[in-house]
């Protein structure tokens, strides 16, 4: 005789809720900023809540826009098609992690002391 014991481990780690409706015009200037496009045509695709923080939504006719919603920036962005004035920049690897330093120290309090 065998017995199979299942667990099911959920976590509400993140709950998205397709279709809100109410476009926020902060997070709207926040893509448009970003972006440096003024003609957007952006739609509140939905919600995420996670454990850094919530998320709305928004898409375009080829771009989707993750806007924390509590500080109003634009976290992340997903591009189907390069957008018109996009340029291929090669930089090394030395270049970006001066880059990257420079943003953090410039960014985030007390950088300098978690150097290396």
């Amino acid at each position: 005789m065998s017995i199979a014991i299942i667990f099911v481990l959920t976590s509400q780690v993140m709950a998205y809720q397709y279709g809100a409706s109410n476009e926020n015009q902060s997070a709207i200037d926040a893509i448009k900023k970003f972006t440096n496009l003024s003609d957007l045509n952006l739609h509140c695709f939905g919600q995420l809540s996670t454990n850094s923080g919530n998320l709305e939504i928004y898409n375009s006719e080829n771009s989707f826009y993750y806007v924390n919603r509590d500080l109003g920036i634009v976290e992340g962005a997903i591009f189907l098609e390069p957008p018109e004035l996009s340029m291929n920049i090669l930089i090394t690897q030395h270049d970006a992690e001066i880059i990257a330093k420079k943003f953090a120290i410039d960014h985030y309090n007390d950088f300098t002391g978690m150097l290396c």
